[in-house]
């Protein structure tokens, strides 16, 4: 009976250790600060939407300021704002 317990436990110790591994070598890229979250920019070119939908300046002269930036398009979080914004002001 003996022998099965540390049996037992010393499975489980090499379970543990074996995702601890795994999951030590996948946080090891993981960086420390989410970067590319950046709320003011998303209220930017959700502003931006709003105002010109689909036809949207080619320059952004508020990013990199003072000689601006290309206007990077990303579709989704941008005109998904927009639209929310749209929907809730209806009711607001």
């Amino acid at each position: 009976m003996k022998e099965n317990v540390k049996y037992e436990l010393l499975s489980i110790s090499i379970l543990i250790f074996i995702a601890y591994i795994g999951y030590y070598i996948r946080a090891i890229y993981v960086p420390d600060i989410v970067a590319d979250y950046d709320p003011w920019w998303y209220y930017r070119h959700s502003e931006a939407v709003l105002k010109y939908w689909f036809n949207m300046p080619k320059w952004d002269i508020l990013g990199y300021y003072p000689p601006g930036s290309p206007y990077e398009i990303h579709l989704g979080v941008e005109y998904t704002l927009a639209i929310f914004y749209k929907i809730v002001s209806k009711f607001i």
